[in-house]
């Protein structure tokens, strides 16, 4: 193998390439794309998580539900309803959460917080709801 390949490596690749591109007709014009997705920060843990993630994803999704059940409760005055569905997209969920302030008159600005201080049921929705985009965002990022 030594005798056989004992030119510099740079020979070899150039050989290599002209070969493909006289041969196989292929140009350095056109970008291929297989469909991998490489991730910068890979780690060996990278995909143990993944059932889990799915797993509280759909149990997030069946608390927005219910949630979305009690703040239609809540509208129902304005004849509006917020749609129900199996799976939510995070824009869509930001939408309902604008829509809901703006029916509701509640102002996220001036809410309550802090020890001892009791919300009203249109604070707790909004909490909730942007609780449950927040941990949306961070499972799409995993």
């Amino acid at each position: 193998m030594n005798n056989v390949l004992n030119r510099k490596i740079d020979e070899i690749f150039a050989d290599i390439n002209s070969y493909i591109f006289t041969v196989e007709n292929v140009d350095l014009n056109h970008v291929y794309i297989d469909g991998t997705k490489i991730e910068a920060n890979a780690n060996k843990y990278s995909w143990v998580w993944k059932k889990s993630c799915e797993k509280n994803r759909l149990k997030v999704f069946a608390r927005i539900t219910e949630l979305l059940g009690e703040m239609n409760e809540k509208i129902s005055s304005f004849c509006v309803k917020f749609g129900i569905r199996e799976e939510y997209a995070i824009e869509y969920l930001e939408q309902i959460q604008q829509q809901y302030v703006k029916l509701c008159g509640f102002d996220p600005e001036t809410a309550i917080r802090g020890r001892g201080h009791h919300k009203t049921i249109e604070q707790r929705h909004y909490d909730k709801l942007s609780e449950y985009i927040s941990r949306l965002k961070s499972m799409q990022n995993t």
